[in-house]
């Protein structure tokens, strides 16, 4: 799924506006519809999605596990809570985003998202 249900002009990334204006719709939607808990998240601005509306610690966490250099590896758990306010964990599992604008990473994505579906494939099912 889309951190907003609609494809940006361009594809380009949202405004803050526009994420904050969905981000209640899609928090229900992981929280009490989605079924899954492992999600992967393609790039910078859907990993820190998950930091909207989020106490700044929970913010700070998620922007210092980006600067790590074992991200596209490694995994980090949140939790997210509906306008009700129940709450679900969610296991993060970033990947760069797989544009042919992002010359940095485009080439190794292919290899960088079969390793991770091989990792995922080896979790345990919580």
């Amino acid at each position: 799924i889309n951190t907003v249900p609609y494809k940006p002009i361009g594809n380009k990334a949202w405004s803050m506006a526009v994420k904050r204006r969905f981000h209640p719709l899609m928090r229900q939607l992981l929280v009490d519809n989605w079924r899954g808990r492992h999600i992967i998240t393609l790039g910078r601005e859907a990993f820190l999605w998950f930091g909207i509306d989020q106490p700044r610690e929970r913010r700070q966490r998620l922007q210092d596990f980006w600067q790590r250099e074992d991200r596209f590896t490694a995994s980090v758990d949140v939790e997210l809570q509906d306008e009700q306010g129940q709450a679900r964990t969610f296991t993060l599992h970033p990947l760069p985003h797989p544009s042919p604008l992002n010359q940095t990473w485009f080439k190794r994505f292919p290899g960088l998202l079969e390793a991770r579906l091989r990792q995922l494939d080896e979790k345990p099912v919580r």
